[in-house]
């Protein structure tokens, strides 16, 4: 089968582009599978270049570069590839993406299938959602689909998938807490900052603080730290959170956003064995739960996510089946293996 996936600039700082690079790792061992990769490029490119599919980059495709010239010429390149390699799924990964593989669909007759990462606020141009078939990576997007008219029958739900750490013992001498995202105003990098503020002087067991990303608020970021008179290292861009997540003891998770996808850094660091902090985003209570395997505050409340960070970090111990509970439920939830089955399973169904 012969699918082109479609999407936007590859950063290590992007759940989308982690999630195509786990998925790719396994489809790409499947000689059935004959895969292209169009991308502009990024940060994240030369890994995937490592991997056994063809990466083509096209600089034009971006959302970033958006234009109606630039539009005309994605279209016309991935025409283009999709004709000379008899490509039978363009697989998008964005919405302006779907929007590019939608026109090339009308000409080409190919399927075209997007994957819905999380609702954006609606406006633009360009429709969020066109494509014969839907992915959804969380099931409370079925709704939101629905109500703009899309049929049940062409929504598939497929769980992330992610590959399972090695067991690694943390040092419990120094509690470690990590905030790790895209360092753009929804994501609320700032709010973990004011909680830092106000815990600091309650916190009565060895700790530290990490930042880790980049973005549009970066500088904004380092200034509030400088402001707040606060211990914050900042660790800019991270190529592999792991290496950090391993050491960590506590993930904080500050999003705004209400309709997240499901973020793949809390399931990461669920993973390798942190205590979550999270804002309750809409599509949490799918999968964890409050109090059994991660701590939730209030979107926006950086008040009531000081006193949970004052709580973790003081009793530590103490929360020790719950990082158990989130291990296992991240590993029965995101399982890589599953979610390739599930994926492969909506490609032969809408051939």
């Amino acid at each position: 089968m012969n699918i082109l996936f479609l999407t936007d600039y590859m950063l290590y700082v992007s759940g989308v582009s982690k999630h195509l690079f786990y998925l790719l790792s396994e489809l790409s061992k499947d000689e059935a599978y004959n895969i292209i990769l169009v991308c502009p490029g990024g940060d994240f490119i030369d890994e995937f270049k490592k991997l056994k599919i063809t990466v083509i980059e096209i600089e034009e495709i971006s959302h970033q570069k958006r234009s109606y010239l630039n539009f005309l010429k994605s279209v016309l390149s991935i025409y283009s590839i999709v004709k000379k390699n008899k490509i039978e799924i363009i697989h998008s990964h964005t919405h302006y993406s779907a929007n590019i593989a939608w026109w090339v669909s009308k000409i080409t007759k190919c399927i075209t299938i997007q994957t819905i990462h999380g609702v954006i606020p609606s406006g633009g141009r360009f429709p969020h959602f066109i494509a014969d078939y839907f992915i959804i990576v969380n099931k409370n997007s079925i709704k939101h689909l629905m109500s703009n008219r899309k049929k049940k029958e062409r929504i598939f739900f497929v769980n992330l998938g992610i590959p399972i750490p090695e067991k690694h013992l943390k040092d419990n001498s120094e509690i470690k807490i990590l905030f790790a995202s895209r360092l753009v105003p929804e994501k609320g990098g700032d709010i973990y900052l004011d909680a830092i503020a106000l815990a600091k002087d309650k916190l009565i067991v060895k700790n530290s603080f990490a930042m880790a990303g980049e973005g549009v608020s970066e500088n904004e970021l380092r200034k509030q730290i400088t402001d707040l008179k606060i211990q914050v290292s900042f660790l800019g861009k991270v190529e592999n959170i792991y290496d950090y997540l391993k050491d960590s003891h506590i993930f904080i998770f500050t999003s705004r956003y209400q309709l997240e996808g499901f973020p793949l850094t809390i399931v990461e660091a669920a993973l390798n064995g942190n205590l979550i902090i999270t804002s309750d985003f809409a599509s949490l209570k799918e999968i964890f739960q409050e109090d059994i395997d991660c701590l939730v505050f209030h979107n926006n409340d950086s008040i009531q996510l000081s006193e949970k960070i004052i709580l973790a970090v003081n009793n530590y111990k103490d929360y020790s089946e719950m990082i158990v509970q989130g291990i296992e439920k991240a590993k029965n939830n995101f399982s890589i293996s599953k979610m390739l089955y599930e994926l492969k399973q909506v490609y032969q169904n809408v051939t």
